[in-house]
């Protein structure tokens, strides 16, 4: 069965704001440590590994159908489902992470210019630890078709 054109939309502003989220936040600095000439290359290497990643994901999709785990599973047996999991969810764990750690940064920032130096040795730990009220609710969402409005809001802050 085709996509809905409405569902394809979602996907691809799924994908984009997955791929360029994170990236938004520390690309800047990873040009500056690393140089513009070696920089632009890694980067252009990345993007076309993982052109090719993907298609190849689509190609074992379409073939072997179910999700990434039953596609692992299907090539190198259960230890490949296994390998498969704990790979998205350390993945997932280092994104939640790195965005916990950019928001303390920007948090830390905001302080000091509006608290000034009062504020300049509040510990990271305690910023990020500040930000758990927040997210843990969060957390217990069990219907992601409930944030359908703050994830527009997302993409239209991304994208714009």
């Amino acid at each position: 069965a085709a996509a809905k054109p409405s569902s394809m939309l979602k996907l691809v502003l799924l994908i984009v704001k997955s791929f360029v989220g994170s990236a938004v936040l520390f690309l800047p600095n990873g040009f500056v440590q690393g140089g513009w000439l070696a920089s632009a290359f890694t980067m252009t290497l990345m993007a076309a590994l993982n052109v090719f990643a993907t298609l190849r994901l689509i190609e074992c999709r379409e073939k072997v159908g179910g999700m990434y785990g039953d596609i692992g599973k299907h090539a190198v047996g259960a230890w490949g489902r296994k390998a498969v999991d704990v790979a998205i969810v350390l993945s997932q764990m280092g994104f939640c992470c790195s965005y916990l750690v950019f928001i303390q940064q920007n948090l830390h920032d905001l302080l000091i210019d509006f608290g000034g130096c009062a504020y300049r040795d509040v510990p990271a730990a305690a910023l990020i630890m500040a930000q758990l009220p927040i997210y843990i609710p969060l957390t217990w969402v069990r219907r992601i078709r409930k944030f359908a409005v703050t994830n527009l809001v997302a993409d239209a802050c991304i994208l714009g």
